[in-house]
Formats: C-alpha cells, sequence, structure tokens
C-alpha cells in the first residue's frame, strides 16, 4: 500500500530504515466540503494484512477495502429536505470517486495487484 499510495514525507524516511518491511498502512482522509464543518466526505484505505502474511508473502483474497463516505453533521437546515441531503452526500461522493479516488487510488492499487 505504501509503495503504490505513497506515505507523507514526515514517514517517508522510516520506509528506508534498514530491513524495514511496512505492515500496514491505511491511509484515511475526511476534509470538511463546507464553511461550517457540517459536510464532511471521508476517504480510506484499509487492508487486513497482519504480519504473517507480510512475512511468508501469501496474501488472501478480498485484503482491501476503499471506502468513501460523505456525511451530514446536526440537523437539517429549514430550505432543506431529507431527499435533497441525501442526494447531495450521493453527488459529493461520486464527484470524490470519478475525479479522485477512481485515477489516483483504485488504478494504482488494481496496477499493483495485477503485477503480483
Amino acid at each position: 500500500m505504501a509503495e503504490v499510495l505513497g506515505v507523507s514525507p514526515s514517514m517517508e524516511p522510516l520506509i528506508g530504515m534498514p530491513g524495514a518491511t511496512v505492515i500496514n498502512y491505511e491511509p484515511s482522509l475526511t476534509m470538511a466540503i463546507d464553511p461550517d464543518c457540517r459536510l464532511q466526505l471521508r476517504i480510506s484505505v484499509e487492508t487486513r494484512t497482519n504480519a504473517y502474511q507480510v512475512r511468508m508473502g501469501d496474501y488472501p483474497e478480498e485484503q482491501l477495502s476503499v471506502f468513501v463516505t460523505a456525511r451530514q453533521y446536526g440537523s437539517l437546515g429549514p430550505d432543506k429536505t431529507f431527499v435533497e441531503t441525501v442526494d447531495r452526500l450521493r453527488q459529493v461522493c461520486h464527484e470524490a470517486i470519478d475525479g479522485h479516488v477512481i485515477e489516483h487510488i483504485l488504478q494504482p492499487l488494481a496496477r499493483a495487484i495485477s503485477l503480483h
């Protein structure tokens, strides 16, 4: 995961330590979509890999999940319906998936998986 998606510059020197092997790296980002921080988007990549699997190089299928979640915090405004709010959450997720997740997360992961 770290090799494919990269890590923050502050963590990169750790990966370069002699004999170091990353066992678990699950990047996650939560950000506000509006100035009030009530509409938030979370993108996370989760693995279920353990130290034994890394050591043996044996990775069972279905060991990776990518989550895209939009959330609305607080009560709905007087001018918004539940259906409009859910539609906006769907729209935020689709924009994130189409504009970033496919190209910068899913496709690199798919390429790396196909090479192994």
